[in-house]
């Protein structure tokens, strides 16, 4: 995937490798980030800074960056602006008219563009829903148009079009699939009896009979029951049909069901198949009882993860206590669903030995493990009986030679602030691992500890200065780059930390940041990799200057600040923390050019969003400045019009 830095003025290509599946979530919203500043949501990706350079880390350090925020967002907090949808008068009445319209296109786009309207907010389509039924069940209207206006009043949530939608349920499986679902999440008795009819009939169609046992969980459709334990014991039956029936009659906790799982497990000995054994675990999911548990602890020691996984989640939910023997067995299992089950058991148990072994987790292969651990790990370090072991346990894994376990030891120290953990942290900086790293800045950067900052100053004056295009990239060639972005990530932290301890020593160096980069030589393409001419660090370094020359303001600092917050093609961020370091550092002189930024009742606002960042920042410049409180700025909300509607007033400006 191609991503891009956003140094100034320079935009530059490079490729790295894929994500891991626990952070497609924060990748695919980062990517909605990574845009120039006059884009539709600019100022919403202003508030998002901190996500601007996920994509471009690896992998290991994607799956960290979540659980490492940066400060900058508790210096300034930006708001996020409304995003609303505009909609132009007369629109939805061009729509209903192409309805009656004999033109199948035009009945079909007009059906579908209510269904998109209602769905991205625009109000007021509920009064559409009569044309749509009338619609339904007129004689001349192709299926196509019909499928599409069923699918409307789903969307539209019209609960009393249930009548209608039932009768068109059997026009083909098309209709069926869409709408036999919708009643049945309305819990809507409409169809209630074609339901029973099918789940009698041996002949049903499977998509018929999967809707039918479906909708009968949905519905708690208690008449069901007998039907569905024949087609649970019946080996006849399709296998998706009775584990469909097993979780409808597991939903509704009947009361032969453990009778019912027992034969199956009885069953699956004799024949050994792994479904009965699955079968019987989802029939028991509601169950309580002496017999109930005993069959879960046999199933929680099932050679099928899937099967154990069930009657394992039922015990923890009756009583953690009832894990304990099976635990060993779940935390081994080659299973990541398992191996969390039994994290969450040792988490519930809350005992001195099991958070002991809980800690063990934290070094887990799979990520999702790992990090809920850690989570575990941090809430209960909230009681006092277990706080020493959950710290003393964490430092173990530390100390010890496994990075992914070392990293989320990492956080869960310096989320509690451990100071012990500071000079084991310091000594992590230069690992090679990205979650590492990051992870031991970051901790550092929390316990913020005088005596940690010449160890940090030296260990990044000497990454900034092996950053030079001429010492590490010459024009012959270069290494691979992927590294570099977990650096800078890294550096985040510890600039943050440098700052918070006002450590002066590192004043020469953080002024290097302040300047604007250069233009690239035109041999050199990887002249953006340089430190001091990365964005995200050269705010929290003017930031960092801020707070070192707090209330002591440099004449020369000064002039450089103002010259950045005047700046209208400086990114955003930096001209922000200028404006918030000025007013730090009680720079009087430039009080007016803070003013001029900011007066009240200016409006921040997505038309004037360069503007906007700056007032945002100089208003908080003021208040340090001067100690008063200041009104904070209206947010205006951003009205999109879509230019893609299907038909369109022709004077659509006077329309608006």
């Amino acid at each position: 995937m191609a991503c891009h830095s956003y140094c100034r003025g320079h935009s530059v290509t490079v490729f790295n490798t894929g994500l891991a599946a626990l952070s497609l979530v924060l990748l695919m919203l980062s990517r909605t980030l990574i845009a120039q500043e006059g884009s539709a949501i600019s100022l919403n990706i202003v508030a998002r800074e901190d996500l601007r350079e996920f994509e471009h880390l690896t992998d290991v350090a994607q799956l960290i960056k979540p659980y490492c925020p940066s400060m900058l967002r508790d210096e300034l907090s930006f708001p996020l602006i409304p995003v609303e949808v505009g909609f132009i008068a007369g629109q939805k009445a061009l729509w209903l008219d192409a309805l009656q319209q004999p033109e199948t296109d035009l009945q079909l786009q007009a059906v579908q563009a209510i269904a998109r309207a209602h769905a991205e907010g625009v109000p007021n389509f509920d009064d559409t829903a009569p044309v749509l039924v009338k619609l339904l069940d007129r004689a001349d209207v192709a299926p196509v148009v019909k499928l599409a206006a069923a699918q409307s009043l789903i969307a539209l949530n019209h609960r009393e079009s249930a009548q209608v939608l039932s009768r068109h349920a059997a026009d083909s499986l098309d209709f069926a699939r869409l709408i036999e679902p919708a009643l049945a999440e309305w819990n809507d008795g409409t169809m209630q009896s074609v339901w029973l009819s099918r789940l009698k009939d041996k002949n049903a169609t499977p998509g018929n009979m999967t809707f039918a046992i479906q909708a009968a969980q949905k519905t708690n459709l208690v008449q069901a029951i007998p039907y569905l334990r024949e087609l649970v014991s019946d080996r006849r039956v399709f296998p998706h049909h009775r584990l469909e029936a097993a979780k409808s009659l597991g939903a509704m906790a009947y009361d032969s069901a453990v009778a019912d799982a027992r034969r199956l497990i009885s069953s699956a000995e004799s024949s050994d198949s792994f479904l009965e054994r699955l079968l019987a675990a989802t029939l028991l999911v509601r169950q309580s009882g002496e017999d109930a548990e005993t069959l879960l602890l046999e199933l929680a020691m099932d050679s099928q993860p899937t099967t154990a996984a069930i009657a394992f989640q039922r015990l923890i939910e009756l009583d953690p206590r009832l894990t304990q023997p099976v635990i060993t067995f779940a935390s081994k299992s080659s299973d990541p669903k398992l191996r969390t089950l039994a994290g969450q058991a040792l988490y519930l148990l809350k005992t001195v030995p099991d958070v002991v072994r809980l800690s063990e987790l934290l070094s887990d292969e799979h990520t999702g493990v790992r990090s809920r651990a850690q989570e575990w790990l941090i809430e209960l370090d909230k009681s006092a009986e277990l706080s020493d072991t959950v710290r003393q346990s964490a430092m173990s894994v530390l100390n010890s030679e496994h990075p992914r376990g070392m990293a989320q030891a990492a956080i869960v120290l310096g989320t509690l602030e451990h100071k012990p953990a500071a000079q084991r942290l310091v000594d992590l900086l230069g690992r090679e691992e990205g979650d590492l790293s990051i992870a031991s800045a970051w901790a550092l950067r929390r316990l913020a500890l005088p005596s940690t900052a010449d160890s940090v100053y030296q260990h990044m004056r000497l990454e900034v200065e092996d950053s030079l295009i001429e010492r590490l990239y010459p024009s012959s060639g270069g290494a691979p780059l992927e590294w570099r972005w977990d650096m800078y990530e890294q550096h985040k932290h510890l600039i943050e930390l440098l700052g918070t301890l006002e450590y002066l020593p590192a004043e020469p160096l953080f002024r290097q940041y302040v300047p604007v980069p250069p233009l690239p030589p035109p041999d050199h393409k990887y002249a953006w990799i340089h430190c001091t001419y990365r964005s995200e660090l050269r705010s929290r370094a003017i930031l960092a200057l801020g707070k070192i020359h707090h209330g002591q303001p440099a004449d020369d600092l000064v002039r450089q600040l103002v010259e950045r917050l005047e700046d209208r093609e400086e990114v955003s961020h930096v001209a922000a923390m200028s404006a918030v370091s000025l007013g730090r550092m009680k720079a009087i002189d430039a009080e007016a050019v803070l003013k001029g930024f900011y007066q009240p009742g200016t409006l921040y606002t997505e038309s004037a969003g360069p503007e906007s960042v700056r007032a945002l920042a100089c208003r908080v410049a003021l208040e340090l400045l001067t100690g008063e409180t200041l009104p904070e700025l209206t947010v205006e909300p951003y009205l999109i019009y879509r230019p893609d509607w299907f038909l369109e007033p022709l004077d659509v400006e006077g329309a608006r």
